[in-house]
């Protein structure tokens, strides 16, 4: 069974889980390498625009939903 680098999963209440492995990966052949490090880059990516969307949703949450006149 091969090793990943990292593992994504859902928790049991739909929350996201992303496991980083610290494992160096010792590939000889250089296209195996770009391809793994551009697979690598992408799934960061991903994870990046999932914490912007849920800074966007948190920030969203913090915004008055109406106007109210106190006198």
């Amino acid at each position: 069974m091969a090793e990943t680098i990292f593992s994504i999963e859902w928790g049991p209440e739909e929350e996201l889980i992303v496991r980083f492995k610290s494992k160096n990966l010792h590939v000889k052949r250089v296209p195996v390498r770009g391809h793994l490090r551009a697979a690598s880059r992408e799934v960061l990516l991903a994870f990046r625009r999932a914490l912007d969307e849920a800074i966007s949703a948190v920030e969203g949450e913090e915004k008055p939903k109406e106007k109210v006149d106190i006198e």
